[in-house]
């Protein structure tokens, strides 16, 4: 994992792993955080949700899906389910 400390507050740290990632920022004077959670179709992304929630005590979360993969000719998704 890398984290970046930015001064005096707030930061941004990456957690690579095999096939997937974590992405955090934060902006505590704005009082706002982005979280990137991209993991392999066999975790479910909103089980982090209680965790999220436990540390960073959101007053609201906007979750944003999206659909990872290659779309061939005919709009079917090339590894559907791969990731999410």
């Amino acid at each position: 994992m890398k984290v970046y400390q930015f001064h005096p507050f707030g930061l941004s740290a990456l957690m690579i792993m095999p096939d997937s990632h974590i992405a955090i920022h934060t902006w505590p004077e704005n009082e706002f955080a982005s979280i990137d959670i991209f993991l392999q179709a066999q975790y479910d992304p909103n089980e982090s949700l209680p965790l999220i929630q436990r540390y960073f005590h959101p007053d609201e979360v906007k979750i944003i899906e999206l659909e990872r993969g290659i779309k061939k000719g005919d709009g079917t998704l090339v590894l559907r389910g791969l990731h999410h």
